[in-house]
């Protein structure tokens, strides 16, 4: 009960791709402030706004290595 509770709460915000934009722009901006040397080598693909909606979300393609990556 408790998980349909805490998805009733957060999903209609994980799917608002507007929301979900706004919230990739600011860990943009947290990136560029950060004065941490390893933060200038990460890329954040800068948001589409005409293109994107509520349901859509476009952004541009960044060729790289997800964040994660070891190797």
């Amino acid at each position: 009960r408790w998980l349909v509770e805490e998805f009733q709460r957060n999903l209609p915000a994980e799917l608002d791709f507007e929301n979900e934009a706004r919230n990739a722009e600011r860990i943009h901006a947290n990136f560029l402030r950060s004065t941490h040397p390893a933060a200038r080598r990460f890329a954040t693909p800068a948001i589409n706004w005409p293109l994107t909606s509520g349901r859509v979300i476009t952004m541009e393609f960044v060729d790289g290595v997800k964040a994660n990556d070891a190797a």
